[in-house]
């Protein structure tokens, strides 16, 4: 599983197909329409993210993100986003990864419950509180009118002071239907119970230092498969229990295991 697949993180000059075209921006296509991701620079203050899709003929069928301002109709100040990789599976349903900035509020939330009643809540459905750190998030979105389905945080937590820490996204693929999210985190990464790694597992890593952070979630993202934590320097770490389960079987693997 290539860890870089469905990502390209760059910026257009505006929500254009041929923008799209001329950045690089990662795409896929579901029943004959052509979906973008990218980032928009829209003052020195404000990045934010954009997904459209495209017919075979270049007409425009459906745009999510892409706003002008950082401060809603309501009020609510929204930090920065950024859209960083799009994949499709074969049963044709479509996801988006993003990154923005986590500052304990709900930044991208406040911008996606604008235009969705309900997603289905995921595996991290809430942003921890704290200091700014640059968290991801994966979005199910339904071809066709880009509305959110689905969300799914994907953050660290310091274990001193239980303050929000960073994840950045660094992959996305489909496994046997289900969604797998890769990133470079900082301390400390969740496990599939939503708690703190167990520090004998991240015992030797120098401080400051990014690491593999690969989640497997189901189809809906409702809920977490399994968590790894990959990285050559756990090579030096004590050893992990590979047995470890949950009542619901969801396995934490250790470093070199592939995905199923």
């Amino acid at each position: 599983i290539a860890v870089t697949d469905g990502i390209s993180k760059v910026f257009v000059a505006s929500a254009t197909e041929q923008a799209f075209i001329d950045a690089g921006a990662a795409r896929t296509t579901v029943a004959g329409v052509t979906y973008y991701i990218a980032s928009r620079q829209v003052s020195v203050n404000l990045q934010t993210f954009v997904v459209a899709g495209y017919n075979s003929a270049g007409t425009q069928v459906a745009i999510l993100g892409n706003r002008t301002a950082n401060v809603l109709s309501g009020g609510a100040v929204v930090a920065d986003t950024k859209g960083v990789g799009i994949i499709s599976s074969p049963e044709g349903r479509l996801y988006g990864v993003f990154e923005l900035v986590a500052s304990g509020t709900d930044s991208i939330a406040y911008e996606l419950a604008q235009q969705t009643p309900s997603p289905t809540p995921g595996w991290q459905a809430r942003l921890i509180n704290g200091s700014t750190a640059t968290i991801s998030a994966v979005l199910e979105l339904q071809p066709g009118t880009l509305k959110i389905l689905g969300l799914s945080y994907f953050q660290a937590r310091l274990s001193s002071n239980q303050q929000v820490n960073t994840v950045r996204a660094q992959g996305i693929d489909i496994v046997s239907k289900d969604v797998l999210f890769s990133g470079l985190s900082s301390f400390a990464p969740l496990d599939e119970n939503l708690q703190n790694f167990d520090s004998e597992l991240l015992a030797g890593i120098p401080n400051g230092s990014h690491f593999g952070y690969r989640v497997r979630l189901l189809p809906d993202l409702s809920d977490v498969v399994s968590v790894e934590v990959l990285d050559r320097e756990l090579l030096n770490a004590p050893p992990v229990d590979l047995n470890r389960t949950s009542t619901t079987q969801k396995i934490i693997r250790a470093l070199g295991e592939q995905a199923p």
